[in-house]
């Protein structure tokens, strides 16, 4: 920290020195000061061993280590790996870890890595995985102080296993202490140590998981939630590998995407925040996420894509790449907007932390599963339809008060309510539209009007690809 730049230079020759020197002159350039040590590490390993990576991605590095040991916690940053270079050899360097410079890699070539991404397996049992070399408990992390960071490219696997992990320990009996869950069926995941974990809305994001005596979760770097009464305390013993588990005796290979990961010891809130923050910029500056426009798309399953056959056909990332937005799946089947039932979190308790989320458009579609089983009248129960349209309201205010613009969209056909209960509920989320002035698309209507709505779903209450874009095409004309 108190070296001058030729004093730094002079520890260098070579490409060595010349390739320390272009980062010296850029960090000085940018007002962040001299380079980390941990960095120089890195940046001589690079050149050490020809590693490919690019100096303005080397120099984004450099600058969020450096704001990192700004204020003071770098030392409590026990494993870093960013997950950037040309290829997957240069991806597999850590800026710090105690068991060496690299990771290692398994069954993996070159095309498991996408740089615009990070790595990226595809394919069910694939027996491909990373292994971090890292053991959190013998790196002095305890289950009531570690905090663990990942980033996720495209957070719902394409062919996920229900009890495979993106990133996990591995203990040779019992459940997994530490892990990132993701899931197609279901559009979410969690992340967490052994039942201290929350859930997770799918698309790309920097999510961070902080235990300091209280339990934080952060997305995108927004802190979303605070929670005492961590339970949690037996040791993460086991090594941390990507895309594989060690479940009760039995080994997993998940596929699915990591851009980047991060382990802690002892981090204060606010250091956690900045934290969060520090990343999300940093993944910002080398192409990871858009820092731009943004979408949360909020509701059931039929939001999270059930009924689609891909992650593609899913009418929330057809509306955001025809509105060239970011998309942010924050939705959970089997969810109502009224109520919580048994694990699905209603979307009246979870839209506090949906709003905190720095994003451009909110786009709601709500009210199959209110309709279809908290609702007992044939026509609709009228006590009922007032409730789910006061908590509506409540919702769009909430969005409203952001400066986030609303989407709101009445639930899509389906065949197990008729059509005067469908259009009872579909009125009331027509008039919250109307008297909070915000976009309205009437997908009961617009599905009901086709010749044959039937041909437009996959069951009686999910639509089916042509459904899903359908329904993307209707909020897209509205939106544009």
């Amino acid at each position: 920290k108190n070296m001058t730049n030729q004093e730094i230079l002079s520890r260098f020759h070579g490409k060595e020195r010349d390739a320390v020197s272009e980062i010296l002159n850029k960090v000085s350039n940018s007002s962040v000061g001299n380079i980390n040590d941990d960095v120089l590490k890195f940046i001589k390993y690079k050149d050490e061993y020809n590693e490919s990576i690019d100096s303005s991605h080397i120099e984004s590095l450099s600058k969020a280590v450096s704001k990192i040991e700004s204020k003071g916690y770098w030392d409590k940053v026990a494993f870093f790996a960013p997950a950037i270079g040309n290829n997957l050899s240069a991806a597999l360097m850590t800026v710090k870890n105690p068991n060496g410079q690299k990771m290692e890699a398994t069954n993996m070539s070159d095309s498991d890595y996408v740089k615009r991404n990070g790595f990226v397996v595809k394919g069910a049992n694939t027996d491909k995985f990373i292994s971090t070399g890292f053991v959190p408990s013998d790196n002095s992390l305890t289950a009531e102080d570690i905090g663990f960071g990942a980033f996720i490219p495209e957070y719902t696997s394409r062919n996920p296993l229900s009890s495979g992990s993106l990133i996990s320990d591995n203990p040779a009996s019992g459940d997994v202490r530490l892990f990132v869950l993701s899931s197609k069926s279901t559009g979410t995941g969690a992340i967490g140590i052994g039942t201290d974990s929350a859930n997770l809305p799918s698309g790309k994001g920097l999510y961070m998981y902080n235990n300091n005596g209280d339990r934080q979760i952060y997305i995108n770097g927004v802190a979303i939630r605070s929670e005492s009464s961590v339970s949690n305390t037996a040791p993460v013993d086991t090594e941390i590998t990507f895309f594989k588990s060690t479940r009760n005796g039995n080994v997993y290979y998940q596929d699915g995407s990591i851009g980047g990961f991060i382990l802690t010891s002892g981090l204060t809130q606010d250091e956690a925040e900045h934290l969060s923050t520090t990343l999300i910029e940093f993944y910002i500056e080398i192409g990871r996420i858009s820092s731009s426009y943004r979408t949360v798309f909020f509701g059931d399953s039929i939001s999270s894509g059930q009924g689609s056959t891909d992650i593609l056909s899913k009418f929330s990332s057809l509306v955001s790449v025809g509105i060239g937005s970011e998309e942010i799946n924050y939705s959970c089947p089997s969810s109502e907007l009224r109520r919580d039932i048994n694990l699905a979190v209603s979307g009246y308790t979870k839209y506090p932390d949906a709003i905190k989320l720095p994003v451009n458009n909110f786009v709601i579609v709500y009210g199959t599963n209110d309709m279809n089983n908290n609702d007992g009248d044939a026509n609709g129960n009228a006590t009922a339809i007032a409730d789910y349209k006061s908590k509506l309201t409540e919702i769009v205010q909430a969005v409203k008060s952001q400066g986030v613009r609303v989407v709101l969209c009445s639930a899509p056909y389906n065949q197990t309510s008729n059509a005067t209960k469908r259009g009872a509920y579909g009125t009331a989320v027509s008039e919250v539209a109307t008297s909070e002035n915000v976009v309205f698309v009437d997908l009961n209507t617009l599905m009901s009007d086709e010749v044959d709505p039937t041909a437009l779903m996959a069951d009686a209450n999910h639509p089916n690809n042509d459904g899903h874009k359908f329904i993307a095409d209707a909020i897209i004309n509205a939106i544009k």
